[in-house]
């Protein structure tokens, strides 16, 4: 079982630490958007041999860790 994504934002509300499992990185939430991006569109790519989208399971749920912390980011906005 793969662990599961955590998005967390800063205290100040400028940053996003993204993890799952041992890997990790942090951004600015004005780059929320196109790692959102990137990741959609991991998990839409077809496999290159059989079709479909095997790798929807991988990312859909570190899209869904990222749209979430960009909620919290435009509450967190004035």
């Amino acid at each position: 079982m793969t662990a599961r994504p955590k998005a967390t934002l800063s205290s100040d509300g400028k940053t996003v630490r993204f993890s799952r499992g041992l890997w990790s990185e942090q951004f600015g939430v004005d780059q929320i958007s196109s790692r959102i991006n990137f990741y959609k569109s991991l998990s839409n790519r077809p496999h290159p041999r059989f079709g479909g989208t095997p790798y929807r399971s991988i990312y859909q749920p570190m899209v869904k860790a990222l749209e979430r912390v960009q909620r919290i980011a435009d509450a967190y906005a004035p």
